[in-house]
């Protein structure tokens, strides 16, 4: 169905396009010969084509894709054609909907890596000392709930399986202050060093960067 959806709009975006191309290649060569003024023209078979094809344009531009078939095939039509800021960002904004679509987990593991790394911050910054502000509390209690759904979650895609190892790794083998001597003995560790390669194994076969 959302197939023959965008199918149908390429089509009648590309044959817009193609109007107005026509009829501003007329237009030139009216010019040209002097037979009217381009602007004279305009007015008369330029304008209302030029109007339809950006019609045309915005219907494709918000026509609503799930998939990335959808999404290619939208922006291999329109690469070309023009677009507008709001135009641009909204396909941006549909190609993150369908990246949160793809596997949950990834997005899961983004924000628990935001977290982790905002409550490092926040305990460095604990006016005590003792690691209990309220906001390194409210982090650690946020990470800890993620942490559990995490473990209940099966990734789906490659980008998923990279997302699950470097959870997981930041889990087991990276749980320490970066550098600290506790740190260091974790990171040594075979069974660390193995989910080290693993997590960067997961990351290559995702076309990520992997070392």
């Amino acid at each position: 169905m959302e197939k023959q959806k965008v199918a149908n709009a390429i089509l009648a975006f590309k044959e817009a396009q193609q109007t107005a191309q026509r009829a501003l290649s007329k237009a030139q060569a009216h010019e040209h010969q002097a037979e009217a003024p381009l602007n004279a023209f305009r007015d008369g078979e330029l304008k209302p084509a030029q109007s339809a094809f950006e019609k045309e344009k915005e219907s494709l531009v918000m026509l609503p894709v799930t998939s990335m078939e959808g999404l290619t095939a939208k922006l291999a039509s329109l690469l070309t054609s023009g677009l507008s800021v709001p135009q641009t960002y909204k396909l941006a904004e549909q190609a993150q909907a369908i990246y949160e679509r793809s596997d949950p987990i990834v997005v899961q593991s983004d924000r628990y890596t935001r977290l982790k790394a905002e409550y490092r911050k926040a305990l460095d910054n604990c006016p005590t000392g003792n690691l209990d502000s309220p906001e390194a509390v409210e982090l650690e209690s946020a990470i800890q709930e993620l942490e559990g759904r995490l473990v209940t979650m099966t990734p789906q895609t490659p980008a998923g399986m990279a997302a699950t190892m470097e959870a997981y790794f930041s889990m087991v083998a990276d749980d320490d202050t970066p550098g600290s001597a506790s740190w260091a003995e974790t990171r040594a560790r075979p069974e660390s060093q193995l989910l080290a390669r693993l997590r960067n194994g997961a990351s290559i076969i995702a076309g990520l960067c992997g070392d």
